[in-house]
């Protein structure tokens, strides 16, 4: 039942339970019948009753008053759990997420650890039976069983086994089940059950450790010292942000600090952005470091990710190597903390509970006082003002670890250009050489589909999502029009729905038709393209991958997943398409996101020679920061941005929170909103804040202002000081809770937002 304010006068002892569920309070139950307050630990889950149906929760807090009366409350379960699932201090650090985020308590820790646990009233996903022979069947003679030879023959395996068998290994030796079931009615022998991991499982690897450490250049050195030194001083929170250009050798770090932090018997957390990313990071990590190693990410089912999480937890595992919601992870025996590609937006979640990982891992390090890494060839700026702060130490890698130089960039003016499939003249020519060299060209364009819309050439009609305002991308090997915002999917007409013309032609290009162009110009060249229409699955990825190093020459035609983190040895030159969108995009993040990708794009190209190459095409080659960019490299440029946000108050100089509804109906969202902003303002007033502390700006609609059929609108607040935007949310969301609402009207809170748009 619902937790309030107002005490009762008669002292009564409730379990605080919170719920999977987006009431942002906790709620009051009494314990079991027969049971106190006291059987119940903190941590450990519950089945509730929640209206009709139950639901599993978590214990949070013990109280000696509800101010609901006695005969209301309903009685959980007995606890579900032996031990307590959260540590204390872990149910702490899911609180602040939720607190910071402003998020139900009870969906930030069901979201955080793994689903099964909301679902299974089990502990372990995977347990099996294991049989032992009883005292009585110890004294038994050795032929007492002669006219069952079988029961007698899986005796005497039991009485010379000094432990116990698994049920497995029972049937695996030619003993059925009705052998087993005789002896132990019997009562000669007895089961108990066990935690065990399935023998081909996903989840958990032993790493080899048969590869030697790599002798580390100065620069190297210099980077690995102080989260050494934060080590040597038994685990003292330090921040060092790592910023080291592409194959500068940034693992190798991470590699060597998570050996000392192992050595020490501590567990280390290793973050990483994309799940396509995890099967590289962990065969360097297998290979050098002999020690368990769980794996978590959204490829793993709910059993799997329950396993390597309680392996963590355990200290059966020693490194938790996960995407975004493996920061949650519990340790026991925290060491150190490493994200990789710290930049990445795929850290930020997007939807529900909108936390950033990159962030919480290092609040959680803060807590448990112990060290952390940030790496990346293209730092963030909040991170990078941080370390121009102090409150980060910035460690620098400017040298390949072999010995190759960064790749020839050259920026081609597109202007007036005849292009073939989006490629330049100059394009096509670069990718011929790069073939006759026996090597690799990456075509990298960040547009999947044949054509971003059909066009009537004598009218101008387009066509356009029916759900979205959006325009229809054209996918010619399907032969399909579809919405990449919605799903919604359509057949074209060679004629125009509005004049009847036959001029319907397409405009512009993406991965399919660069990849239809290449393969017209390179006949018999191996070309593998990829993006989410080839990958759909993270099978189909990794076989794309595989058949990249399988190939060293061959045109690769890729979008943003091949951006970041990938290691190609024999990719000597890339081709860079449609950059400029991001150069004049609308969000303030636009360009320090496009020169991010510029960055690590280029990255790709010459890390194994001295001979990489990359090509830019561009209709935008005057623009200030591409400039800069070129000819000083992303910190330089990253400095410029740094000088622009603080001008404008915006962030890492500046807070954001955004506040977003949507509705079927298309004035509903903005009602709300400007009801929300009233009691913004009326907060405001009531804290004494002025409006240059706290600024509300909006509502507005969305860029794309209807998708998927609903409706959407952002009202934004831009405070100077962190605490000062806190205290105005914590105070005025509940109230925004109560504000009245069409049914089918949904809002949300997005703190420290990726984009404002």
């Amino acid at each position: 039942m619902r937790a309030g304010t107002k005490k009762q006068s008669k002292s009564l002892a409730v379990l605080q339970i919170v719920l999977p569920s987006p009431l942002r309070h906790h709620f009051d139950y009494l314990p079991a019948p027969g049971l106190s307050i006291n059987n119940y630990q903190i941590g450990q889950r519950v089945e509730a009753p929640f209206g009709r149906r139950k639901m599993i929760g978590l214990v949070i807090g013990h109280q000696n008053n509800s101010a609901i009366k006695p005969e209301a409350l309903k009685a959980v379960s007995t606890p579900l759990d032996p031990e307590p699932l959260l540590k204390n201090h872990e149910i702490e650090f899911l609180q602040w997420i939720a607190h910071y985020y402003q998020h139900s308590v009870g969906d930030t820790i069901f979201s955080l650890i793994p689903a099964f646990f909301s679902k299974s009233l089990t502990k372990h996903p995977y347990t099996e039976d294991f049989w032992s022979i009883t005292t009585h069947g110890q004294g038994l003679p050795a032929d007492a069983l002669k006219r069952a030879p079988k029961q007698q023959q899986l005796l005497k395996l039991l009485r010379e086994n000094e432990m116990d068998i698994s049920n497995k290994r029972i049937k695996a030796q030619g003993f059925s089940s009705t052998v087993v079931r005789e002896l132990a009615n019997k009562e000669l022998i007895s089961a108990s059950q066990k935690h065990c991991h399935p023998i081909d499982n996903q989840y958990l690897r032993k790493g080899s450790g048969t590869q030697s450490a790599l002798v580390l250049s100065s620069e190297q050195s210099q980077s690995l010292t102080p989260t050494l030194d934060a080590l040597a001083h038994n685990a003292k929170f330090h921040v060092n942000l790592i910023h080291g250009i592409t194959g500068s050798g940034k693992t190798e770090v991470y590699l060597q600090a998570t050996k000392r932090a192992l050595e020490q018997e501590k567990q280390v957390l290793v973050l990483v952005p994309e799940i396509s990313l995890t099967p590289q990071t962990l065969k360097r990590f297998t290979l050098r470091l002999n020690c368990n190693i769980a794996i978590s990410h959204s490829g793993l089912n709910d059993k799997e990710r329950a396993a390597a999480w309680l392996a963590m937890r355990s200290g059966e595992a020693d490194i938790m190597l996960g995407t975004r919601s493996a920061v949650a992870t519990p340790m026991a025996k925290p060491g150190l903390i490493i994200v990789d590609e710290e930049h990445d937006n795929s850290y930020k979640q997007q939807e529900g509970l909108r936390y950033s990982a990159r962030d919480a891992a290092i609040s959680r390090a803060n807590k448990l006082n112990i060290p952390v890494i940030l790496g990346s060839a293209t730092p963030s700026l909040e991170s990078l003002q941080n370390a121009q702060s102090g409150k980060y130490h910035l460690s620098s890698l400017q040298s390949r670890n072999t010995g190759g130089k960064l790749a020839n960039i050259e920026i081609t003016d597109t202007r007036k250009l005849a292009l073939s499939g989006g490629l330049s003249e100059q394009a096509i020519n670069i990718i011929g050489q790069t073939l006759a060299h026996k090597k690799q060209a990456l075509v990298f364009i960040n547009r999947r589909g044949y054509a971003p819309q059909l066009l009537c050439h004598d009218c101008g009609w387009y066509y356009s999502c029916p759900h979205c305002d959006a325009k229809l991308t054209y996918h010619k090997q399907r032969h399909s029009l579809r919405c990449h915002h919605c799903s919604f999917s359509c057949k074209p007409s060679n004629r125009c729905q509005r004049c009847q013309s036959t001029q319907v032609q397409t405009v512009g290009e993406g991965t399919e038709q660069c990849e239809e162009t290449l393969s017209r110009l390179f006949t018999g060249t191996p070309l593998i393209r990829v993006d989410r229409d080839t990958v759909s699955t993270n099978t189909l990825l990794h076989e794309a991958l595989d058949k990249i190093h399988q190939h060293p020459s061959a045109i690769i035609v890729g979008t943003q997943m091949l951006a970041k983190g990938h290691h190609f040895p024999n990719l000597e030159t890339v081709v860079m398409l449609n950059v400029d969108s991001g150069l004049y995009g609308t969000d303030f993040r636009s360009i320090e996101k496009t020169l991010q990708l510029l960055t690590q794009v280029t990255g790709r190209a010459g890390r194994a020679s001295q001979n990489g190459r990359v090509l830019i095409q561009t209709h935008l080659p005057d623009h200030p920061q591409l400039l800069t960019w070129h000819k000083h490299g992303y910190g330089e440029a990253a400095l410029e941005l740094l000088r622009e946000r603080q001008l404008r108050g915006l962030p890492p100089f500046g807070f954001l929170a955004s506040i977003g509804a949507d509705g079927k109906q298309p004035n509903s969202a903005q009602q709300f909103l400007v009801q929300a902003r009233q009691q913004f303002a009326h907060m405001r007033e009531q804290l004494s804040l002025d409006p240059q502390q706290i600024e509300i700006i909006g509502p507005f609609p969305a860029l794309m202002e209807r998708r998927a059929g609903r409706h959407r609108a952002h009202l934004l607040l831009k405070a100077a000081e962190r605490k000062v935007l806190q205290r105005c949310l914590q105070q005025t969301v509940p109230l925004i809770d109560q504000l009245p609402k069409k049914s089918d009207l949904r809002w949300q809170i997005d703190v420290d937002p990726q984009s404002t748009i």
